[in-house]
């Protein structure tokens, strides 16, 4: 039952997400969430730019049943006056835990940074058509 009513919440947040378009080279230093592809980049301040490397997806699909939920994992690597980090974020079944969102603190060039995933879409199984994962992201500087 907790299963179900995580999915469908999961599918509901997915449904209301896809409504929403984000520049991906939109400015990243407010609290708006700022989509980023593969490959792609988003740049924060003036110096920065936060760049997703990888995504993998091993999710559940919407349309299966599974024994395991599976989790989606963004690599990416933040650059900053010159200086760079990688880190990596994950969604779903992450160890033990089952995470809606994930946040990583960096600091970088001498600025700190808070990067919180808070979505992979398209979720598995709700897209008829391949499509590019992208990831959701906020991103603060302190």
């Amino acid at each position: 039952m907790k299963r179900t009513l995580f999915l469908s919440a999961m599918l509901l947040a997915l449904t209301l997400g896809a409504c929403q378009r984000d520049s991906v080279k939109a400015q990243a230093e407010t609290s708006d969430p700022v989509v980023v592809s593969m490959s792609k980049s988003a740049r924060v301040k003036q110096s920065g730019e936060l760049k997703v490397t990888k995504i993998e997806d091993s999710r559940c699909p919407a349309n299966v049943v599974c024994i395991q939920y599976g989790s989606a994992k963004v690599f990416f690597t933040l650059t900053n006056n010159g200086a760079s980090k990688t880190g990596e974020l994950c969604l779903g079944q992450c160890g033990s835990t089952l995470k809606s969102q994930d946040t990583a603190a960096l600091e970088v060039g001498g600025t700190q940074f808070e990067i919180l995933l808070t979505e992979v879409r398209p979720f598995p199984g709700t897209s008829p058509t391949p499509v590019e994962p992208e990831a959701v992201v906020k991103i603060t500087t302190r």
